[in-house]
C-alpha cells in the first residue's frame, strides 16, 4: 500500500463523489465534510490507474452506465464506479496512444433510435501533434486518425460537442504553438480543412473552454490574459448565435493574475454569468460578466489566495449544485461555493457626525464594536456616542471634558461596562444599559489617585471576576478588581506593579492565570517584550525581552495553559509558565502570511476544538486582512488605509463586521457570513513548495486502535517545518493516512536540512527528542519533540523551540567576502554524555560543530574546519571505540573523515572558535558532488555485532553512481580495503542513499532515489573484504524531483522498512 500527496492535476464530479488525479492515481472523495472531521472529506478509494504517466484529464460521460475517461500522457483507461467498498473504481478498459492526450469525447453512432445515450465503444482523442484519433476500445483499435492541414505541437485543445456527438459532428479548438486557436472538423468531408483561425494571444495558450450559454469562447495564456471570443464556427453550439463577428477581435481581454493563466470556465449563477479563473500564481479570481449582443466585459469581483506555492492545476465546476473546486501543487483540494464567492465583496460605508446636528461634536478619535450591531465611539470634545448600525443613527451618551483632545478607552462588553482614561490621570467608569445610550450609573476616579498620564486600559475577565488594568507614568501598571453591587460600581485597587525601564513603558495587552491562590499576570509591552507578574512581588517575576521586536506587543490571549501573544514583527508565538510559576518560556512561534507584518489578535477559527488553529487578525499594508493558520488562506482583505488608525472587527451571528476611523469619521463594512468558517477542505495542503528534507522521529504500535503510528518531521523551500503522523492499519482495509499536527515557521528562507537526537527517559511513555534544522541565511534552530505514547496520538506530540543561532561577520570568517549568505546543506547530531551536538556541512566550505545547551537554551559554535574550495553537501556522524567521526561530501567528489577531540568539543564557550583537527582520511570516491551518504557500522551481519575497526559507506554523485566502501580504521590509519561502483545507478544525479537490512534473510540492502523517480533496492554481497551487487527492485515513484527518503522499521525484528520520498510532495511506501 502506498501513500500519496502531490500535487492535484485533474479534479471531475460525479453524483456525490470527487475524483481527483494525483501522480499516476485517483482519489475518490466523498463531496460533503464528515461532521465533526474538522471540514476534512472522507478518502474512500485510491487507486493506481497508469505506470508511469499523471492524471492530466478526468471526465465523466453520463451514459445508461456512466463511466470515466482517465487520461494523462500517453496513457489512457475507462473506469466505472461500483457499490463494492473494496473496489470502489473499476477499471473496464486501459491502454497507450502513440502521442500526447489532450482531450477526450465520446463518439456516439449517427443514427440513434432512442433517447437513452448508451455505452459506446468509440472516443476521440485529440493528441499533441494536432491531430485526432477515431478509436474502438471494444477493438482495442484505431479506426482512422485525422491531421489538421495546421501540424505544429499544441499546448492545448478542446473538443467542443453537443451532449451526443457523431464523429461528423465533432469541433476541434486546438491552441498552437504559434499562440494561435485553430478550429477544424476531423471528422468532415474536408478533414484536415482549418475552418477559422483565431490569433489569440502574445503567448501559448494553456486552456480553452467553450460556454454553451453565452456562446464564449474562452482561452487562457501565457501572457497572463483570458480573452473571451465569439466564433462564426462555433454558433452551431450557441443559444445566442444571431450576430456575426469578426473572428479575429476579442470581445474582452482580463488582466488580473500575476503570472500564468492555467484554467479559465464559466458558470452561470441566478441569471448572470461569471468567469473562474486559476493560475500559477494560486490565485483563483472571479470575474462578473456583462455580456449584450456585440460586446463584453468583465469586472473582477473576488481574487482568493487559495493555494499554498505557486500553481493551481486543476479546476472543477459543478453547475448543478453550484460548487468550486480547485486542486493544488501543494496537494490540496478545496470547494466554495458560487454564493460565498460572488456575495462576499466588502462594501465601505461612511457615516459622518451631520446626523447629530451639531458643531461641538468633534472628531472621532477611537472606536468600539459592541456585537456587529452597535459602535462606541470617543470624540476630541470628551462626547462618548452610540451609533446604531441597523437603525444608521447617532445617540448621545455621556459628555465629560476631562476627556477632551486625549483619551484611551477599553470596553468590557459581557457587563456593559466602559473606561475612559486622560492625560491627567482622571479615569472613568461607565455602566450603561442595554440600549447603549443612557448610563446607569458611574464613578470617577481622581487625577490624584494616578498621578499623570493614563498611558493603556484593559479589561479582563478571570473565574467571573472584572479586572481593570491601568498603565500609568514611569511604568506604573495597577490591576484594580470592579464589581457591580445594586447598580453601583466598586473600584478596588489590588496590585500595583512596575514595568522595566523602556522608551514606550505601558501595557499593550493582558492575561491572567491563577496557582496556588495566587494571581499572576502576563503582559505585553509598548518595547515587545512579555513580563511575568506575581500579585505579591512589584517587579515582573521574569522578563521576554524584544519577543515582539522594538514596535511592540498588540495582545496576549490564554487558551488552557498556553499564552498567545501577537505583535507587529509578523510574528504570533506561544508561550507557557513553567511548572513553579518562575519563568516564561516560548513553546511556539508562527508567522502569518508574506508582507503581513502588522499582526493585531487571533481568533479561533470556527468549528475547531483546539487551540492551534486561528483566524490571524491585522494588516498587510493599507489592506484589513483576517488570514488563516490552518490552511494559509486570506479570509478577508478590506483596503482602511492601514493600521495606525483606530478600529474594531467583531464576528458573532454569523455576521462579520469591521469599523475604523478615516477622515475622522465612522466607516462601517459588514459581511453576511463569519469569516473564520472556511471553506470546505476536501484534501488538507501539504508544503507549497519543494520538500527538501524528511525525518524520521518515533514510532510505535498503538493497541487501542490498532495502528502503527510513526511521526515525520519535513523541511521546505516554502520555509516551513511539517510535524505530521503517519498511521496505517495492520489489519483493516483502512488506507494509509498522513496527518499534518504541526507547523514550525521560524525559519525565513529555505529549510535544507534536519537532524535529530534522542534523549533518554526514564519513562518508557514518554520520547523526547532534540530536531535540529538548518536552511539559508546560515540559520540553525533547535526544538524538542514531546511524545507521549500513554496518550492518543491526535493530542500527545507538543514541540518546544528552544533557540536559534545565526552566524555572525566574526563566526565566518574569510568566507564573509565571497558568500554572505552562507547556507546549511546538511547537518548531523549526536549526543554524548549529558551533551547533544550538531555538525553542519556549510555553502561556504566549512564544517562547523555547535554544541546545545538546555539549561540556558543556547547553540554555541565551538569548533570549526579550515576553509576549503569546495560546498559541503552532505555529512554523518559515526563511532567507532567510543570515538566520535564525522564524514562529509562536497562538490569535489571527495569524501573526508575527521576525528572529533573531546577536548575540543567541551572547551569553554567564552573562548575563541576551535578548528578541527585536520580531516584523518580523504578520497575522491566520485567524479563531481556527492549529494547522499550513508554510513553502516554493523559490519558483521551473521552477528549483528557493532564492528570496532570496519565501517560500509554507501554515496551517491552528480555522475549518476552509487559508490560503495568498506573503511578500515586501524591505530591511526584509515584504508578503504574494499569497493564497489555501480555506474549509471539512475539515468539522472543521486539524491539519497540508505542501508536497509533484513534479518529474514539475511542480506544489506542499499536504497538510492534519483530525480528520476526511481526507488531502488541493491543486494550487496559481502565475502571477507571484497564487494558486489545485485539489482534488487526498483520501483516508479509519482514524487517528481526528488530531494530526500527516510527509511524506518517500527518491529524489531526489522523484518520490513517503511520507505518516504519527498520533492514535490511526499510518498510512503509501506512493507517496503
Amino acid at each position: 500500500m502506498s501513500l500519496i500527496k502531490v500535487p492535484v492535476t485533474a479534479l471531475a464530479v460525479y453524483k456525490e463523489y470527487l475524483l481527483a488525479g494525483v501522480g499516476s492515481f485517483i482519489k475518490i472523495y466523498t463531496r460533503t465534510p464528515k461532521s465533526g472531521e474538522n471540514d476534512t472529506t472522507e478518502v474512500l478509494s485510491v487507486k493506481k490507474i497508469f505506470n508511469r504517466h499523471v492524471v492530466h484529464g478526468l471526465k465523466v460521460f453520463n451514459c445508461q452506465n456512466s463511466f470515466i475517461v482517465a487520461y494523462g500522457g500517453q496513457e489512457w483507461c475507462i473506469c466505472k464506479l461500483t457499490e463494492d467498498d473494496d473496489d470502489l473504481l473499476q477499471i473496464l478498459f486501459s491502454s497507450k496512444i502513440h502521442d500526447w492526450i489532450w482531450d477526450v469525447s465520446l463518439i456516439y453512432r449517427d443514427i440513434v433510435n432512442d433517447d437513452i445515450p448508451r455505452l459506446t465503444d468509440q472516443i476521440a482523442f485529440a493528441l499533441g501533434h494536432n491531430s485526432v484519433v477515431l478509436y474502438d476500445w471494444m477493438q482495442d483499435k484505431i479506426i482512422v486518425e485525422s491531421h489538421c492541414e495546421e501540424k505544429c505541437i499544441l499546448y492545448s485543445a478542446y473538443f467542443v460537442a453537443d451532449e451526443r456527438p457523431t464523429w461528423k459532428s465533432l469541433t476541434l479548438c486546438s491552441g498552437t504553438v504559434f499562440n494561435q486557436v485553430v478550429i477544424w472538423r476531423p471528422g468532415s468531408r474536408d478533414q484536415n480543412k482549418i475552418i477559422q483561425r483565431i490569433h489569440a494571444h502574445d503567448g501559448v495558450i494553456f486552456s480553452i473552454d467553450f460556454d454553451f450559454n453565452t456562446g464564449l469562447l474562452i482561452t487562457a495564456s501565457d501572457d497572463r490574459s483570458i480573452r473571451l471570443w465569439k466564433c462564426k464556427s462555433l454558433e452551431s453550439y450557441s443559444s445566442s448565435s444571431n450576430v456575426d463577428f469578426d473572428s479575429n477581435n476579442y470581445l474582452c481581454k482580463l488582466y488580473g493574475h500575476e503570472s500564468r493563466v492555467w484554467r479559465a470556465q464559466c458558470i452561470k449563477y441566478r441569471d448572470r454569468s461569471y468567469l473562474i479563473s486559476v493560475g500559477e500564481d494560486s490565485h483563483c479570481i472571479i470575474w462578473d460578466l456583462s455580456i449584450s449582443h456585440d460586446r463584453v466585459e468583465g469586472k473582477m469581483i473576488r481574487k482568493i489566495r487559495c493555494h499554498k506555492g505557486r500553481n493551481i492545476w486543476s479546476l472543477i465546476i459543478d453547475h448543478d449544485k453550484g460548487y468550486v473546486g480547485t486542486g493544488g501543487g501543494d496537494a490540496g483540494i478545496k470547494i466554495w461555493k458560487i454564493s460565498d464567492l460572488i456575495n462576499n465583496e466588502a462594501k465601505i460605508v461612511k457615516h459622518p457626525f451631520a446626523l447629530l446636528n451639531r458643531q461641538d461634536v468633534g472628531a472621532l478619535k477611537s472606536v468600539h464594536l459592541w456585537g456587529t450591531d452597535n459602535v462606541l465611539g470617543h470624540t476630541d470634545s470628551g462626547i462618548l456616542l452610540h451609533f446604531s448600525i441597523p437603525n444608521e443613527s447617532w445617540t448621545i451618551v455621556n459628555e465629560d471634558t476631562n476627556f477632551k483632545s486625549y483619551a484611551t478607552m477599553s470596553v468590557l462588553n459581557s457587563k456593559n461596562l466602559v473606561a475612559l482614561g486622560s492625560t491627567k490621570g482622571n479615569l472613568l467608569l461607565l455602566h450603561l444599559d442595554k440600549t447603549l445610550s443612557c448610563v446607569i450609573n458611574n464613578i470617577s476616579i481622581s487625577a490624584t489617585t494616578i498621578e499623570g498620564k493614563i498611558h493603556s486600559i484593559s479589561w479582563y475577565e478571570m473565574e467571573k471576576k472584572m479586572y481593570l488594568f491601568i498603565s500609568g507614568p514611569d511604568g506604573e501598571f495597577i490591576c484594580s478588581e470592579v464589581s457591580i453591587k445594586n447598580a453601583f460600581i466598586i473600584y478596588d485597587r489590588k496590585h500595583v506593579w512596575v514595568l522595566p525601564i523602556a522608551k514606550h513603558r505601558w501595557h499593550m495587552g493582558v492575561a491572567m492565570t491563577n496557582y496556588s491562590g495566587k494571581i499572576f499576570v502576563v503582559c505585553g509591552d509598548r518595547r515587545g517584550s512579555l513580563h511575568l507578574f506575581k500579585e505579591d512581588i512589584r517587579e515582573p517575576v521574569h522578563t521576554i525581552h524584544g519577543i515582539h521586536d522594538k514596535n511592540g506587543v498588540t495582545s496576549v490571549q490564554k487558551f488552557g495553559n498556553l499564552f498567545v501573544s501577537t505583535g507587529r514583527d509578523g510574528i504570533w508565538r506561544k508561550t507557557e509558565i513553567n511548572a513553579d510559576f518562575s519563568k516564561l518560556h516560548t513553546v511556539a512561534q508562527n508567522r502569518a502570511a508574506q508582507g503581513m507584518d502588522w499582526l493585531e489578535t487571533v481568533i479561533p477559527l470556527a468549528n475547531e476544538s483546539s487551540s492551534t488553529s486561528f483566524a490571524v487578525v491585522g494588516f498587510h499594508g493599507r489592506n484589513f486582512t483576517v488570514w488563516s493558520s490552518k490552511t494559509g488562506d486570506t479570509l478577508i482583505t478590506i483596503e482602511c488605509g492601514g493600521g495606525h488608525r483606530d478600529w474594531s472587527f467583531k464576528v458573532a451571528n454569523d455576521k462579520s463586521t469591521l469599523v475604523f476611523i478615516k477622515e475622522s469619521s465612522l466607516h462601517l463594512t459588514r459581511l453576511s457570513h463569519n469569516v473564520t468558517k472556511e471553506t470546505s477542505v476536501v484534501s488538507p495542503y501539504f508544503h507549497g513548495g519543494q520538500i527538501t528534507c524528511i525525518r524520521y522521529i518515533e514510532g510505535f504500535f498503538n493497541k487501542s486502535c490498532n495502528l502503527n503510528i510513526s511521526y515525520l518531521v519535513t523541511g521546505s523551500e516554502d520555509t516551513k517545518i511539517f510535524v505530521s503522523v503517519y498511521t496505517q492499519s495492520n489489519t483493516s482495509r483502512e488506507l494509509a493516512k498522513l496527518h499534518h499536527i504541526f507547523t514550525i515557521d521560524d525559519h525565513i528562507s529555505s529549510v535544507r536540512a534536519l537532524t535529530s537526537v534522542k534523549i533518554k527517559s526514564e519513562d518508557a511513555n514518554l520520547s523526547n527528542t532534540i530536531l535540529f534544522s538548518g536552511g539559508g541565511r546560515a540559520t540553525l534552530n533547535c526544538y524538542i519533540i514531546k511524545i507521549n505514547k500513554a496518550y492518543s496520538w491526535t493530542e500527545n506530540c507538543s514541540v518546544e523551540h528552544v533557540c536559534s543561532h545565526k552566524l555572525n561577520i566574526k563566526c565566518r570568517k574569510a568566507s564573509s567576502t565571497t558568500n554572505p549568505e552562507t547556507r546549511y546543506m546538511d547537518l548531523a547530531g549526536w549526543q554524548k554524555g549529558r551533551q547533544a551536538f550538531v555538525a553542519a556541512a556549510c555553502s561556504d566550505a566549512l564544517i562547523r560543530v555547535f554544541r546545545i545547551d538546555l539549561d540556558q537554551k543556547k547553540l554555541f559554535l565551538i569548533n570549526q574546519s579550515s576553509q576549503y574550495s569546495n560546498c559541503f553537501l552532505t555529512i554523518k556522524y559515526f563511532t567507532l571505540k567510543d570515538h566520535g567521526y564525522l564524514i562529509s561530501g562536497a562538490t569535489d567528489g571527495f569524501i573526508r573523515i575527521w576525528k572529533l577531540c573531546d577536548t575540543k568539543l567541551n572547551h569553554q564557550v567564552d573562548e575563541d572558535i576551535l578548528e578541527l583537527d585536520q580531516p584523518s582520511f580523504e578520497k575522491r570516491v566520485h567524479m563531481s558532488g556527492i549529494n547522499a551518504l550513508d554510513t553502516w557500522t554493523k559490519y558483521s551481519l551473521k552477528e549483528e555485532k557493532e564492528s570496532h575497526d570496519k565501517i560500509f559507506i554507501a554515496t551517491g554523485g552528480d555522475d549518476n553512481a552509487v559508490n560503495l566502501n568498506i573503511i578500515m580504521f586501524r591505530n591511526e590509519s584509515i584504508t578503504i580495503c574494499g569497493n564497489c561502483h555501480i555506474e549509471n545507478a539512475h539515468s539522472t544525479q543521486i539524491t539519497s542513499v540508505r542501508f536497509g537490512f533484513f534479518s529474514t534473510c539475511g542480506e544489506l540492502e542499499v536504497i538510492s532515489t534519483s530525480i528520476d523517480q526511481r526507488l531502488t533496492k541493491w543486494r550487496i554481497l559481502l565475502h571477507e573484504d571484497s564487494i558486489k551487487y545485485e539489482f534488487g527492485s526498483s520501483t516508479y515513484m509519482n514524487v517528481a524531483d526528488i530531494s530526500s527518503m527516510e527509511v524506518w522499521s517500527l518491529t524489531a525484528e526489522k523484518d520490513h522498512f517503511h520507505a518516504a520520498v519527498c520533492g514535490q510532495g511526499i510518498q510512503i511506501l509501506d512493507k517496503f
